[in-house]
């Protein structure tokens, strides 16, 4: 009696373990991303240009916004995967939310048919 009592309490703390991680493990929502929603590809922004430019005036100050970021990165980046993880994983995109003070990169990709993220955080600073 105390051996079922003990494995069903192993068997109750193995199914929290594994509730707790799927919760941990499910894809951000990107809805607060800005120019994501474009659902064909856009025409890069002629981003590299515009640095040129800036780095050749010298005092001009570049701006950039999300959303410029955003299209030319979905216009621009490709990836590819060759065997075998082609066939577990597909690329699907990289953006960039802008914050006061934080740039967060996010990788976006599915494995089968499930939507998984990954973040990177860079903190801002002027020195």
């Amino acid at each position: 009696m105390l051996r079922f009592f003990i494995n069903a309490l192993i068997t109750a703390w193995l199914g929290f373990l594994a509730a707790a991680t799927i919760e941990i493990h499910r894809p951000a929502s990107l809805a607060d991303v800005q120019g994501l929603s474009a659902t064909d590809k856009p025409t890069a922004p002629d981003l590299l240009d515009r640095i040129e430019q800036t780095i050749w005036r010298r005092n001009e100050i570049l701006e950039l916004s999300e959303t410029e970021v955003n299209h030319y990165l979905a216009s621009s980046l490709n990836g590819k995967q060759q065997y075998p993880s082609s066939l577990l994983t597909k690329f699907e995109c990289v953006a960039v939310s802008f914050k006061p003070g934080l740039c967060r990169v996010w990788l976006c990709w599915k494995t089968g048919e499930r939507p998984v993220t990954a973040a990177f955080d860079f903190r801002i600073s002027r020195d």
